[in-house]
């Protein structure tokens, strides 16, 4: 069932990328790549049980982490461009929502979850707070959709409605990234 989720974040992923893919700046290109990466590595470490290895867990573990610290930051720091905010304020960002993958390098156990969650809550501010300033309905609903997505369905442990909290999570984040998509056109 996860692999399903995966795939359709992956298609997700896909759309999104080259409905943004000639954008001024990288940043939208940028966060739907790692979705996607991430994504098609999940399936192969999902559906090729007998030839995963150590080396495609490591691989999935990297891509896990890149797309929970900067799929949101890019995703900001594009809508941040579309709105001729400084560029120094974005590239700020990108450098401060950079940081946990320090501590990643440094200790592949802990990538400094309280920063982690601190340069979220920042990310998700900002993507609401310019979104609002300029009445665009898809970056709030982004802005929400990934705070909720975040806070709430990453730590559930259980069922919801049926899915577990991989698949829903991988089910927001496609309702987040097409609202992403929207807010950045």
């Amino acid at each position: 069932m996860s692999a399903i989720s995966h795939l359709a974040l992956a298609l997700t992923g896909f759309y999104c990328h080259f409905y943004v893919k000639h954008n001024v700046y990288l940043f939208a290109p940028s966060a739907f790549l790692v979705v996607i990466i991430n994504s098609l590595v999940s399936i192969w470490q999902l559906l090729g049980q007998p030839f995963s290895t150590q080396k495609v867990n490591n691989i999935y573990n990297i891509t896990s982490v890149a797309q929970e610290i900067l799929f949101l930051p890019l995703v900001t720091s594009a809508v941040l461009t579309k709105y001729d905010f400084l560029f120094d304020m974005v590239f700020c960002n990108i450098i401060l929502s950079s940081i946990p993958v320090l501590f990643y390098i440094i200790d592949k156990n802990e990538i400094g979850e309280d920063l982690l969650d601190g340069i979220t809550i920042l990310n998700c501010f900002m993507l609401g707070l310019v979104s609002f300033m300029f009445s665009n309905l898809f970056g709030l609903a982004a802005s929400g959709t990934y705070a909720m997505n975040y806070f709430h369905i990453r730590n559930y442990q259980g069922t919801i409605f049926g899915f577990s909290e991989t698949d829903l999570y991988n089910y927001v984040l496609c309702v987040f990234a097409m609202c992403s998509v929207q807010a950045i056109k």
